[in-house]
């Protein structure tokens, strides 16, 4: 459909973000049909590829000319030949700017073409003839169990390779964010160090993440005067930390403590468990050192999203 479009209307330009390809990944016979438009078209198509969680679902359609946002219609159709002309779709005008919306996006995401797409989202085998913008979403209530036709039979088999793909996706996603963040240009704060503890610090069996052990109070991550927290984290916003053991932090930089990074979750519990402390006690440099690591490195990803990593692989 979309190189009709190009082909029926010469003047026009398109910019195609693809929102869940951090999710349920893509196939490579999806992704070879977009290499092949940019390469026909060149500069008059554009296809983006999401690579920061969560995804993307939203359906808004956007229409620009002479460099301002005139027209929006939002609904539930895809940008297919199956959403757009085949099935039942609502899709209504707004007036609403979307201007940011599309910043954010743009910085989610990067060019179907760049050098190393495949270590940044998943891309799996998928035999099924499918339109080559966004696979056909169905109802699955109205496919029984029974049904042996070829449309059931292709859509339980793309729903497998695409459960396949999730699951594939969300344990390499720390890798794959890793390698697209160090092969980025980055600046001074894109990536930071906190430390665990603080080496020869007398008070630091009562402070930070053993800030329990004085009077039961709240535990935090304190930073270090080589990376000052307000130039990386946004003040009362809730953050998402990718650790490099597949789990998921959430956290808050208040302005009430510029110097504390805190967490929703039991962040002393989750030292002690990569450290292998057993007891209820204060953590010590000296168990940091038997870990080889001290501190936590910390990836830019977006504004709320990092990744977080307290591997010590060497």
């Amino acid at each position: 459909m979309t190189e009709r479009l190009l082909h029926d209307y010469p003047s026009l330009n398109i910019t195609l973000y693809i929102g869940m390809t951090t999710h349920e990944g893509l196939s490579k016979k999806n992704h070879e049909g977009f290499l092949n438009l940019t390469n026909q078209y060149g500069e008059r198509i554009k296809i983006m590829y999401q690579i920061t969680q969560p995804p993307t679902h939203i359906k808004l359609y956007s229409w620009i000319k002479d460099g301002s946002y005139y027209i929006h219609f939002v609904g539930s159709a895809n940008f297919s030949e199956n959403g757009l002309f085949k099935l039942n779709e609502l899709m209504v005008e707004s007036q609403q700017n979307f201007e940011s919306l599309y910043l954010e996006q743009n910085k989610k995401s990067v060019p179907c073409t760049h050098p190393i797409i495949q270590k940044l989202i998943t891309l799996y085998d998928d035999s099924i003839d499918t339109d080559p913008i966004i696979e056909l979403e169905v109802d699955k209530d109205l496919i029984t169990e029974n049904d042996d036709s070829p449309y059931s039979r292709n859509e339980r088999t793309a729903s497998n390779a695409r459960q396949r793909a999730t699951e594939q996706s969300f344990s390499n996603f720390f890798n794959k964010q890793l390698t697209y963040i160090t092969h980025s240009p980055s600046n001074y704060y894109d990536i930071i160090e906190i430390p665990v503890v603080f080496k020869n610090n007398w008070n630091s069996s009562r402070r930070g993440i053993n800030n329990m052990f004085k009077a039961g109070q709240t535990n935090y991550l304190e930073q270090s005067n080589k990376y000052p927290f307000t130039n990386t984290f946004p003040y009362n916003r809730k953050l998402k930390f990718f650790t490099d053991d597949n789990k998921i932090l959430e956290g808050r930089f208040d302005e009430d403590h510029d110097g504390r990074l805190y967490f929703y979750d039991d962040i002393y519990q989750y030292f002690a468990n990569r450290l292998g402390i057993n007891e209820k006690r204060p953590i010590t440099y000296l168990d940091l050192e038997k870990y080889n690591k001290d501190f936590v490195k910390i990836y830019k990803i977006n504004d709320t999203e990092f990744l977080f990593d307290f591997s010590n692989r060497v």
